[in-house]
């Protein structure tokens, strides 16, 4: 949410699998929207 929005969002963790999980989330800010 953070990345695709002007949202504030606070990360407890940085990997590929955090970075995965954010793109498979990014319809749903889309919606939020």
């Amino acid at each position: 949410m953070g990345t695709l929005t002007i949202l504030r969002v606070r990360v407890r963790r940085w990997d590929r699998a955090a970075g995965r999980a954010g793109m498979c989330w990014a319809p749903l800010a889309g919606l939020v929207v």
